[in-house]
């Protein structure tokens, strides 16, 4: 250890001794205080330096991921001071060649040391200047989520030690007008914009908007992610021809990117794109998911996110084993699971931003789409294990989603079961606080149609599993499908409102006794809870959605049911192969769109709090749901009179909805507007029963939210009670009977 690293023993000793090797000895400490909770950020960290010290922004830099970051300083002239965070030598730092060439540290084995940086090494850490945009509709999504996929692209930059990256998400206080004023406010040398479904209509906005910017011979260059680039990526190419789509992981994508932008490498040679050639769309090799490991974000919004009561995502995996049909692979890839040593460093710097807001629940929602993946001689199981267990040690539950044949698979034997109870079990007790199964539909001929490679039987025992080991789960169900037949749909309802699919939690039982008892249907009732199953469903009504180059829409294209393209959700619109199907989803989807963002603001709590105050927020969110069924059924009873199909947790038929629509029939041979007038009166005599139930779930709610979430939801509440339209999120109107 050299004398300058033996005397630099605190994060805040560094900082001054930083500044002060720099020449601000009167102002060593005032700013080590100032920049410190700034360390994640390395923008607002060079923003605060700047400002406190009174230099141009060129004279500060921060470079470097965050487990290693190195803030540079500059003296005067080519001389500057540098500071390894990390507390690691500055010389054994994985410069790139072109830098390291012009690093002269007077002490490279020190963690500080004043440096000589040549013209080119200076040129290649401040630039590429790049700015990552993520998009959002607040009215549609009150609460954010920590954006995962810019952060990604900034860790991969600032690994290469190359470049300045800075981070706008709109979740974060950013409307479209501060974006474009924060763009133009400095020159950049590289544009990445994410979006995702719902947000083209954003992403053509702020094009539009700085189309002279972009038009400028040698202007920023466009990179343009996220799922719905990616599904979209031959229309914006054909908008923004000089634009590069990224179609898979983007982190090598940005990486050759930054590399392109110095000469490095040729447009061809980046992985990962689809770019417009002399006269073709030309796409580029794609990197596959086990092959690319360093998944791990950036943390410079952390902070923020929390501060805006947001959720803290991560991901342990990407991929999935398995390709359904409604679902284009091509952007997702094939699974590939990471370990979990990086994982820990990670957790070592979100936990102390949990410590300064603990109205926060120490929790992360890990958006795998498989957690646990390939089970290759037992190495998937393992690392599951071991990721459960660094997260359960760094002090947070967590959240995440598997695949149903991950519990029960009917081709395996007895002790294959055993070994996979034991492991839920253990995932539970390594803090587990809930997962997301994508069951889909109860009906076998629907599941082939989504080439789920599940079966109806197989999801039942599944649920009964997780649900007897205590394990919380949600599920995703899409109810409509356009290839689906009225049998088809009926007997998805049923499923829906079964009550005999989940078990109380039965710790007393062995493994073997669980096993016995999910296939034994006559013991089984004396454990159930008797709760409808559509209350793990976690959003209702939903219907299919033809996803641009999925399997699905071939098929409905085969049929002839494929329409126009929505870019808006990467996307086909569709009819339905059964008239009056397609009205009930039609309906069914502006009951969702009406109730959407309450709901979502709701499912947000359910992800930042615990104990009553978690319970309260789920008993509000159960009677949505309810009052969705119910719709469902009405829906259903409209077209068929059959009385069974509106049973409900109270009972038989609503008596007073007979009175109102008994001489009503939905045939799907009416008028659109016959139609439409009739379903927009049952829509609102569900929304003011809805109303009426939920006001004491609300006020129940607010009884024990801490002031701040109160008062969300209230705004979020108010916005949903004096809507009164019946109006689509995402329109043109979707999925309508011809």
């Amino acid at each position: 250890m050299s004398p300058v690293e033996a005397d630099v023993r605190t994060l805040e000793d560094r900082l001054s001794s930083f500044v002060s090797l720099a020449g601000h000895a009167d102002d060593d400490r005032v700013l080590a205080r100032a920049v410190r909770r700034s360390l994640l950020n390395p923008s607002a960290f060079v923003a605060a330096t700047c400002s406190a010290l009174r230099r141009p922004a060129g004279d500060v830099l921060a470079v470097g991921p965050v487990e290693r970051r190195v803030l540079l300083l500059r003296r005067s002239g080519s001389s500057w001071a540098a500071l390894s965070l990390s507390g690691s030598p500055l010389g054994e730092q994985p410069w790139p060649p072109a830098v390291s060439a012009e690093l002269d540290f007077a002490d490279p084995g020190a963690a500080l040391s004043t440096v000589e940086v040549g013209p080119e090494a200076e040129f290649r850490l401040s630039r590429p200047v790049i700015k990552l945009v993520s998009l959002y509709h607040e009215e549609n999504f009150p609460l954010p989520r920590f954006p995962l996929g810019i952060s990604d692209l900034a860790r991969a930059v600032r690994v290469a030690m190359t470049g300045q990256v800075e981070l706008l998400d709109m979740q974060l206080g950013l409307d479209l007008d501060a974006v474009e004023a924060r763009l133009r406010g400095e020159p950049f040398d590289i544009l990445g914009i994410s979006a995702t479904f719902g947000q083209h209509d954003l992403l053509a906005e702020l094009l539009g908007r700085l189309a002279d910017l972009l038009g400028e011979p040698d202007g920023p260059r466009l990179v343009l992610g996220g799922s719905l680039c990616a599904l979209n990526a031959d229309l914006l190419l054909k908008s923004y021809p000089d634009a590069v789509v990224a179609r898979g992981a983007g982190e090598p994508t940005m990486i050759d990117v930054v590399e392109h932008w110095h000469g490095d490498l040729a447009k061809e040679q980046i992985r990962n794109i689809r770019y417009r050639g002399d006269d073709t769309i030309e796409i580029t090799p794609k990197v596959a998911n086990k092959e690319y490991r360093d998944i791990w974000p950036e943390l410079d919004l952390v902070e923020r996110t929390l501060e805006y009561h947001g959720v803290m995502q991560l991901e342990s995996s990407r991929g999935c084993t398995h390709a359904c049909s409604f679902c284009p692979r091509e952007h997702k890839g094939i699974w590939a699971g990471y370990e979990a040593p990086d994982l820990t460093r990670l957790l070592a710097d979100i936990g102390p931003v949990y410590d300064r807001h603990p109205e926060i629940a120490r929790k992360i929602f890990l958006v795998d789409e498989e957690f646990i993946g390939h089970d290759r001689r037992g190495e998937a199981l393992q690392r599951a294990a071991d990721v459960a267990v660094t997260l359960n040690q760094s002090g947070f539950r967590w959240e995440t989603s598997s695949r149903v044949d991950q519990v029960h698979r009917p081709k395996e034997d007895a002790a294959w079961h055993h070994r996979r109870i034991d492991v839920w079990r253990k995932l539970r007790l390594n803090g587990l606080d809930r997962c997301l199964f994508g069951v889909e539909s109860g009906v076998d001929s629907i599941l082939k149609r989504f080439n789920k490679h599940v079966t109806a039987e197989q999801n039942v025992y599944a649920i009964r599993t997780l649900t007897g080991l205590g394990i919380p789960i949600r599920c995703t169900y899409i109810t409509f499908d356009q290839l689906m037949t009225m049998d088809e749909l009926i007997e998805s309802y049923r499923f829906q409102g079964r009550r005999d699919l989940t078990l109380r939690p039965v710790p007393e039982l062995t493994t073997e006794e669980l096993f016995d008892l999910v296939r034994d249907e006559q013991e089984v009732k004396r454990y159930l809870r008797d709760r409808p199953f559509y209350e793990h469903i976690s959003y209702m009504l939903v219907s299919m959605e033809c996803l641009l180059r999925s399997p699905y829409l071939r098929r409905v294209e085969q049929a002839g049911l494929a329409r126009d393209v929505l870019p808006s959700m990467g996307r086909r619109n569709a009819v339905f192969q059964d008239p009056r199907i397609g009205r009930m989803s039609d309906w069914a989807q502006r009951w969702v769109d009406h109730n959407f963002s309450l709901d979502y603001t709701l499912k947000s709590f359910e992800k930042v709090t615990t104990g009553q105050e978690n319970e309260a927020v789920r008993r509000m969110r159960r009677a949505l749901k309810t009052s969705a069924y119910a719709f469902l059924g009405r829906l259903l009873w409209l077209c068929l009179r059959d009385d069974s199909l509106l049973s409900s947790d109270e009972g038989p038929a609503d008596a007073a909805f007979k009175r109102e629509f008994g001489p009503w029939a939905l045939t799907g041979t009416e008028s659109d507007a016959a139609d439409d007038d009739m379903l927009a009166r049952l829509a609102d005599f569900n929304l003011a029963e809805l109303r009426s139930s939920l006001q004491g779930e609300f006020d129940r709610v607010c009884s024990t939210l801490v002031p701040t979430r109160v008062a969300l939801l209230r705004e979020s509440w108010q916005r949903w009670y004096e809507r009164t339209d019946w109006t689509l999120i995402n329109p043109p109107e979707q999925c309508v009977a011809e």
